[in-house]
């Protein structure tokens, strides 16, 4: 009798398939944007408006979906799924940078549209401003998720990376702890580093954090400025 094994109908072991376990919140938020911004309404002027509502919508319904998964995630889990990002350890700051970028081109592109109207309207600085939020929650996040899979993927071979105080190993929220001092301070915490590859991450997060921060600095003299002026 022979003892050869059913096929597989499962696409458990495919490239496809790590790719779409690990990545099905963010594909996920990126079909909310495509629909959302294709539903709105199709005229010139609210280009950017629709930009920036089905980018605040995507961005927010991932950032939910992260925050549910930290939620319900242990040491383990967080050892165990690492693997299925190591294939994206290129593409995540890639995208996470991209993202933050293009949106603030869009804040930009709707400062310059708001500038010729009569008044600044309070809807509009109510997007800028959680359209600005969200897009600096979403980058840290990425980032704190990356140090997770980059400290596990270390972690088989070099010792993790990274030390943190107290000994034990880190879960998710030790991780967006470590980004988002960064993301604020563009500065390490007391969190040692220990890995070069960790190390190129750190300083590649700095820079976007400085640009990011410098950048919404600017923004915010500039509407203040447009705002007095039109008073």
């Amino acid at each position: 009798m022979s003892t050869t094994p059913a096929p597989q109908h499962r696409f458990g072991n495919t490239r496809l398939s790590r790719f779409l376990q690990a990545r099905w919140r963010l594909l996920f938020a990126m079909v909310v944007f495509i629909v959302l911004f294709t539903a709105l309404p199709n005229a010139t002027y609210w280009l950017p408006s629709r930009l920036l509502i089905a980018w605040d919508a995507g961005v927010a319904l991932y950032l939910t979906l992260v925050f549910v998964m930290i939620l319900r995630s242990d040491n383990d889990r967080v050892r165990r799924e690492s693997p299925l990002q190591d294939e994206g350890r290129i593409a995540i700051p890639i995208l996470t940078v991209t993202a933050g970028m293009a949106s603030l081109a869009a804040i930009v592109y709707w400062l310059r549209t708001a500038s010729e109207s009569v008044s600044i309207q309070p809807g509009i600085l109510a997007l800028l401003f959680l359209t600005t939020l969200l897009s600096w929650l979403f980058i840290h996040m990425m980032f704190a998720l990356h140090y997770a899979h980059e400290y596990y993927a270390e972690h088989r071979g070099q010792g993790g990376g990274m030390r943190f105080p107290g000994g034990g190993e880190p879960n998710y929220w030790d991780f967006i702890y470590f980004a988002f001092t960064i993301g604020t301070s563009t500065a390490v915490s007391d969190v040692a580093v220990t890995s070069r590859t960790i190390r190129q991450t750190v300083t590649a997060h700095s820079l976007v954090a400085f640009v990011f921060n410098v950048t919404m600095i600017a923004l915010t003299v500039s509407i203040a400025g447009d705002a007095i002026s039109l008073k």
